[in-house]
């Protein structure tokens, strides 16, 4: 699987302190994966007692990594 992050899921990676490593335990191994709106698909696992949320998309057999936030 291809993963590139957007830019703006890097700025919010750095923001919101989650690790790349986080995210793709998240899209590799997720304990929740819905559709969500534009042909986005939202990944969820959980990480201690908060969940990670995934955003992504696929383009070209390329997963993007949209947008990344924990859930408290």
């Amino acid at each position: 699987m291809k993963i590139f992050f957007s830019n703006h899921a890097i700025e919010r990676l750095k923001e919101r302190e989650i690790s790349e490593l986080q995210v793709f335990v998240t899209i590799k191994s997720p304990q929740e994966k819905n559709k969500s709106y534009r042909n986005r698909i939202i990944y969820k696992r959980k990480f201690d007692t908060k969940t990670l949320e995934v955003v992504t998309k696929m383009e070209n057999k390329v997963t993007i990594i949209i947008s990344a936030y924990v859930l408290k």
